[in-house]
């Protein structure tokens, strides 16, 4: 059991990479799974840290996982600020801003169930609109957090989605200009998904959809 994290791995595939670009041997260290000390202990990480469990070999293995979720601190000063109502100030410290991560985390997750219940699915027209709607939503991610590998990977099959609406409306009723277009979609697809694998290099997800 334990947990491995991305940031463990990525050393390992550098140096897989350059063993093979040298035509070199692919031996390397091994990574070990990291593990609470004990009873009573736990392992912290941010949730954009992206990780996987180890397999357990034997026994049974129960896992107790805590999302914690803050937004930004209130200062002394804002306090003040918010207070003093004789110099017009209006500061609400109930609508603090949360983190961009919980913002990108939470577009993410919600992107296609939104669009799906926003846009309909009673037509063909409903149906470009929930990809389109999709689309926005993982660039307003990326918007919030540029790094992010996983929201490059899920702008990109939305992109890709998109493609195969336009090829299929282009074969239904023989539009080039739906061709054109649909041709430029597959490359910035494409481009996303490459991306992506500079952020995550270690999902094979990813490696599976840009093949």
């Amino acid at each position: 059991g334990g947990t491995f994290f991305e940031d463990q791995l990525r050393p390992m595939m550098m140096l897989q990479q350059q063993n093979n670009n040298n035509n070199g041997d692919d031996n390397h260290d091994d990574v070990s799974p990291l593990k609470p000390l004990g009873r009573g202990h736990a392992i912290a990480h941010f949730s954009s840290n992206r990780h996987s469990g180890a397999a357990t070999v034997s026994g049974v293995r129960d896992i107790l996982v805590i999302f914690l979720a803050a937004t930004t601190t209130t200062t002394k000063e804002e306090e003040q600020l918010a207070s003093d109502t004789t110099n017009g100030n209006n500061i609400n410290l109930n609508k603090r801003k949360a983190p961009r991560w919980e913002y990108n985390a939470r577009i993410k997750s919600t992107a296609r169930t939104y669009c799906s219940k926003c846009c309909g699915d009673s037509d063909e027209s409903s149906m470009e609109d929930q990809l389109i709607c999709r689309i926005f939503h993982h660039r307003l991610a990326i918007d919030q957090v540029p790094n992010d590998g996983e929201a490059w990977h899920y702008l990109g099959m939305a992109l890709l989605d998109y493609h195969n609406y336009l090829q299929q409306q282009q074969r239904v009723a023989d539009a080039i200009q739906s061709e054109n277009n649909s041709g430029h979609v597959l490359e910035i697809a494409v481009s996303c998904l490459e991306e992506a694998t500079k952020h995550t290099p270690c999902d094979g997800r990813l490696y599976n959809n840009l093949g």
